[in-house]
Formats: structure tokens, sequence, C-alpha cells
């Protein structure tokens, strides 16, 4: 029996989790994904690389001209842009990780489903707790709207493996407006 099951190893479960614990409370995680949540590993911050990276382009050919550089762009690679941008994801999801072991907290992989008011269960096991938190975040709405076939959701967006020439972002969640 833990005194705190947290649902979601997302920003807001992680650090609920980890108050708990450095409060003194056994504390476990449940997490079916990566953690860090949808920040972390398909919102904002894979947005700031991806943005960072779109600077770094609008500089190189246009601006530094406009300052009297001269500089020569020999290529671009989107597969290493994507490469390095994961690796810099998974290096964030093993920090959040590694803070939960620090901290005590047993972490649990896969999706909880009630069982009662102090029960979940994950896989085939059962675990119980005197307060569950449930901090599962959302998921993109794709609306249902002929040609929402043609688009990508913010998920499916940093799925790409090829460079789009052009993107046209529609909605204004903080995904989105970022």
């Amino acid at each position: 029996m833990f005194d705190l099951i947290v649902i979601g190893g997302g920003s807001g479960g992680v650090a609920t989790a980890n108050k708990a614990s450095t409060l003194g409370a056994s504390v476990a995680i449940i997490e079916a994904d990566r953690y860090g949540g949808t920040c972390v590993n398909r919102g904002c911050v894979p947005k700031k690389v991806m943005w960072y990276a779109a600077n770094i382009a609008q500089v190189l050919h246009g601006i530094a001209q406009d300052y009297g550089f001269k500089i020569g762009v020999e290529g671009f690679s989107w597969e290493t842009l994507v490469e390095k941008r994961e690796a810099y994801l998974h290096r964030l999801n093993d920090l959040y990780a590694n803070n939960l072991t620090k901290n005590n907290i047993t972490r649990i992989e896969g999706h909880a489903q009630f069982v009662d008011a102090n029960t979940v269960q994950v896989g085939d096991k059962n675990y119980q707790a005197k307060r569950i938190l449930i901090a599962v975040g959302g998921v993109p709405l794709v609306p249902a709207v002929p040609g929402a076939d043609l688009g990508v959701s913010s998920d499916g967006f940093f799925e790409l493996t090829t460079q789009p020439k052009r993107v046209c972002v529609i909605g204004s969640g903080y995904i989105g407006v970022e």
C-alpha cells in the first residue's frame, strides 16, 4: 500500500510525486510512455529545438548578409536534426526517471485502470494507495471534417522523417500557439 499513486509521468505528475516523496510519502508513478509528458516529448521542448534550427537557417540565409557576413551553407540534414532532437529528449526522459529513482519513487510502466477508489490495475498486477492522483494530460483532437486526413497532429509533426517544405498550423492550443 502506497501513500500516493500518481497516474501520469508528465510535468505535473512527476512534480507531485517528487514533492510527496520528499515530504515522506511512499509514492508510485504509473506511465505508459516516456517521462516528461506532452511538453517534453511532443510539444514545447521539441518545438523549441525545431524553432532554433529554423532561426539559425534564417540567420545563415539572410540576416547575416545584411550585417556584412559572407557565409556559405553546404546543406542541411533533416535526419540529423531529428536524430539530435530525439537524443536531447531522451536525455530529459532519463533525468526525469533518475530523479524519481533518487526520490525512492516506484516506477510502474503501463496503463492504469481503476479497480476501486484505492486500487489500480496495471497489466495483471493491482496497486493500492490511500490517494490516487490522475495527471494523464491530453491528446490532440483531429476534427471529423473533410480533408482532416491530409494533415497531421502536433504529435505526428514530430514523427515526420522528411522535411516539409511548408507548414500551416491550425488551432490555438498551447502547442500550436507556441
